[in-house]
């Protein structure tokens, strides 16, 4: 759990709880305030506002991000945060997850999820403004699985493509679409998980096999699911 809560900044390693969380804010802050004025001129109320939006994305369970109530809570234009959230991943902070679709070239109307590069980013932000809660735990392990999935994919972007489950029937966290192979892999994550929604969602989308990840400890492959440990798939 500490390295899903501080894991990313190396920098902290000896530092205490309160140490760790005010060094790693100060780097999204410093990425806020210096880095990204030097991907794209912002005046200072859009760069306070990009302060909000991280706050935002940081405070709440991942999901879907919706431009328009984020611009209402803003007072600002839509088009705007689009352009915002496309500089926070030009910036490497953020990554989007896309609604899932066979075509890797079209997307069905709906929003996209936004994920941080890192968990720790969440729990510093977390710890600062929110309130850390039981559930917290879960929130870091699917940003964590989250970015495991986005390098995976990064490096295989030919052939796989990372999206989430919009189905209410099935839900799982994750989809990759396999191209190559014509395969659709379905993907949860999270703590004391059972099997049901990813049963559902192999049988839906007609998969070959599902991979959960959750505390367990044993790697083991079951009723078409491959169960991973989370400690043995954050070392991938």
């Amino acid at each position: 759990m500490s390295f899903l809560q501080y894991g990313g900044f190396a920098n902290t390693f000896n530092s205490n709880e309160n140490e760790k969380v005010n060094e790693i804010i100060n780097n999204v802050e410093r990425i806020i305030f210096k880095d990204i004025p030097s991907i794209k001129e912002f005046r200072t109320d859009t760069l306070l506002n990009i302060q909000k939006i991280i706050i935002q994305l940081a405070l709440k369970k991942p999901g879907e991000t919706s431009h328009g109530k984020l611009a209402n809570y803003l007072n600002i234009s839509s088009s705007k945060v689009q352009r915002i959230f496309e500089v926070l991943e030009q910036s490497g902070m953020i990554f989007s997850v896309k609604p899932f679709s066979k075509s890797r070239n079209k997307y069905i109307r709906a929003a996209w999820k936004y994920y941080f590069i890192m968990p720790s980013i969440q729990n510093a932000i977390h710890s600062k403004y929110g309130t850390i809660k039981e559930e917290a735990k879960g929130i870091l392990l699917e940003t964590a699985v989250a970015f495991g999935l986005f390098k995976i994919v990064k490096n295989n972007s030919l052939f796989l493509t990372l999206m989430y489950d919009k189905n209410k029937q099935t839900n799982v966290d994750f989809l990759i679409n396999d191209i190559a192979n014509d395969n659709v892999i379905p993907i949860e994550c999270g703590f004391k998980k059972n099997k049901k929604q990813l049963l559902n969602a192999i049988k839906r989308y007609k998969a070959k096999h599902g991979i959960l990840v959750t505390d367990s400890n044993i790697i083991e492959v079951k009723e078409q699911i491959i169960t991973i440990p989370y400690h043995f798939f954050l070392m991938i």
